[in-house]
């Protein structure tokens, strides 16, 4: 009687379900049965065998984390812009109120050495002039974000001087010598 021989381990057409293939372990059909994959001789997907591993726990916990840390800086960040905004918006309504107090000062300090009308002011070159060249007794610098706005009158009692804080809450400040310093625009 010839003996046969059995054919190498592998994959090979299911001899109960001509839809899949069966594992040949050189000497025994086994359990593990697959679709066969598209143009190619090894199984799609085998049946009864192990899935690949997903993530690691380690793996999930610092994604975990990372998101985590990402909505916190999120909401932090919610809370800080609008907070960081509303300082610098007092911040430049400090400095719009400093410099338009300090011009005042200036007008009325004018009018204890000088008669006749109120000199001009102007920005020059990043600071307070008066335009007829009386110098000022304080610093005159403009302050960032601040802009001269006008200035009415002509008397030692009847002058008005404004500014403009560009990006402040209150936006514009005067100070006349009527009301001194308040919230405002001369004249209006």
């Amino acid at each position: 009687m010839a003996q046969s021989i059995a054919p190498p381990a592998g994959w090979y057409p299911d001899p109960r379900n001509a839809a899949q293939t069966r594992y040949w372990d050189g000497g025994a059909w086994t359990h593990h049965v697959a679709l066969p994959a598209m143009g190619s001789d090894a199984p799609a997907q085998i049946a009864g065998q192990p899935k690949k591993k997903g993530l690691s726990t380690g793996a999930i916990v610092a994604i975990s984390v990372g998101g985590g840390m990402v909505v916190v800086v999120a909401i932090l960040a919610a809370i800080a812009i609008p907070v960081f905004t509303s300082q610098r918006a007092k911040a430049i309504d400090a400095a719009a109120k400093s410099d338009v107090a300090g011009l005042g000062l200036e007008l009325a300090t004018y009018f204890v050495d000088h008669d006749g009308p109120a000199p001009q002011i102007a920005v020059v070159d990043g600071a307070y002039v008066f335009e007829d060249g009386t110098p000022m007794s304080r610093d005159p610098l403009v302050s960032p974000d601040v802009r001269l706005g006008g200035q009415t009158g002509e008397s030692w009692d009847d002058w008005c001087v404004w500014v403009t804080g560009t990006g402040g809450d209150l936006k514009e400040f005067e100070y006349s010598s009527a009301n001194g310093l308040r919230q405002g625009r001369c004249g209006e």
